[in-house]
């Protein structure tokens, strides 16, 4: 775990660093992402780290993909990071990173484009002819995975996740006051009882499922910056 958090916050000053961040800024964000709440309360399981620092990896790969030629290496350098998320026992943070990157490729050629005061013409095929290759990333994710997401897609239909609730379950929710702080910080205490079948107990409220105060809010951020000051 301390290894993935110290790749992720390498990573991330390396990719502000690309983007001619000052060293301070860059140092103050890779702190940041190592220690931010959601890093602190995804070491509840391993596959959420071993997951996360390759976004920033993959970042760093985009911005090179626009700005730097030879741009065939960063998209087969960006697939295999790819492959490696989609193995690393959370895929749904592939999707992430996938959107995320082509999202980013896309405004950030479209800023190039506009700072040189191209046409609309010109700019409109200079993104879609940077973006769509990216696609090729994606690909070689996939392929270098299949060994795992393929089965995995094949028996999707028997996860226990897959039925979700429906909609008539969702909208019968009862809203009360005391799950408002709960909404506000995920995590900061203790609430409800753990109920294996809601339905069992006259189909109480999903929001009646313990939960455990690992929660670490704004402290490292608050944390950092403090220390950042002195």
């Amino acid at each position: 775990i301390g290894l993935y958090m110290a790749l992720a916050g390498v990573i991330t000053f390396l990719f502000l660093r690309e983007l001619k961040a000052t060293r301070d800024g860059a140092l103050l964000a890779g702190l940041a992402n190592m220690y931010c709440s959601f890093s602190v309360v995804s070491v509840k399981n391993i596959a959420h780290p071993r997951s996360i620092w390759i976004l920033p990896l993959v970042m760093l790969m985009a911005e090179r993909y626009v700005t730097r030629p030879r741009k065939a290496i960063w998209i087969l350098l960006a697939g295999l990071a790819f492959g490696l998320q989609l193995l690393s026992g959370n895929p749904h943070f592939a999707a992430i990173t996938a959107v995320g990157s082509a999202l980013y490729i896309l405004f950030r050629t479209w800023q190039r484009s506009w700072r040189e005061n191209e046409s609309l013409r010109t700019s409109v095929w200079r993104v879609l002819a940077t973006t769509a290759p990216w696609v090729i990333a994606g690909v070689i994710g996939f392929a270098i995975a299949a060994i795992q997401m393929l089965p995995q897609l094949m028996h999707t239909d028997q996860s226990t996740r897959q039925g979700g609730m429906t909609l008539d379950f969702a909208a019968g929710l009862s809203a009360n006051l005391r799950y408002l702080g709960q909404l506000l910080l995920p995590f900061a205490y203790e609430q409800g009882h753990v109920i294996t079948d809601p339905w069992a107990f006259g189909g109480m409220d999903f929001n009646e499922v313990s939960y455990r105060g690992i929660y670490m809010g704004m402290v490292p951020e608050l944390a950092i910056a403090i220390l950042g000051c002195a």
